[in-house]
């Protein structure tokens, strides 16, 4: 094979690749792009197969894998956020911007024991207010009170104003079943008018856990009149 015929085979194999390569990125880009738009307007049925085949053909973007993971969660598809979650994380182990949509995905899916592992992989990159609070939340919904309230009462020492911080103060008390602490912070919550019709169902439910028959059917009443 002489040099010419030689290099006419290479100039073809580039412009092979080069071209593939092109109309792949570009057929990427615009089903990523269709799939994202539904995505935004939560339409997830649609954006599902969109988002599948941008997935597809560039497996290396992370953009579209965490799309398509939280489309999983959204439908509450669980066994395939899980498997997509964990091809994520290994792809990008170190990455704590990862690490807290997978938490968060978790969350979504209701797999409060994994979404804590991730919280606290989080947390050990990045100490900030938001992780701190969510991982009380999935704390408590595995019944692990004490240290889900240890981590709100040091939230609220840095924001002792923040109403939503005390509401899940009040519930996790009223979760553990120390019912006197819950009545007081419900109470303090409705003295400053917040979520008043919320809170007021919350404190009548806990006045009737703890035996306050007479006051919690006083307060349903005034629930009921609102």
């Amino acid at each position: 094979m002489n040099r010419k015929v030689l290099l006419s085979i290479t100039v073809s194999a580039i412009i092979f690749v080069t071209t593939f390569v092109f109309n792949q990125t570009q057929s990427f880009y615009k089903v990523f792009a269709q799939g994202k738009k539904y995505f935004e307007k939560r339409e997830y049925q649609q954006a599902l197969p969109l988002l599948i085949s941008a997935v597809n053909i560039k497996p290396e973007d992370k953009n579209s894998s965490i799309y398509l993971l939280w489309t999983y969660a959204n439908l509450g598809a669980k066994k395939e956020a899980s498997e997509l979650a964990k091809i994520i994380v290994k792809k990008y182990p170190e990455d704590p911007l990862v690490a807290e949509q997978i938490a968060d995905a978790y969350y979504k899916i209701i797999d409060y024991k994994i979404a804590e592992k991730f919280y606290r992989k989080v947390l050990e990159k990045k100490d900030t207010l938001v992780i701190k609070k969510k991982l009380a939340e999935v704390l408590m919904w595995q019944e692990k009170y004490d240290d889900g309230i240890s981590i709100i009462k040091e939230l609220l020492k840095a924001d002792p104003n923040d109403l939503n911080l005390t509401e899940l103060l009040a519930d996790s008390y009223s979760w553990e079943n120390d019912y006197s602490k819950a009545i007081e912070l419900y109470n303090e919550l409705l003295n400053k008018n917040f979520r008043p019709e919320y809170i007021m169902l919350k404190l009548a439910d806990t006045l009737r856990h703890s035996g306050k028959n007479e006051e919690a059917i006083k307060l349903y009443r005034k629930y009921l009149e609102r």
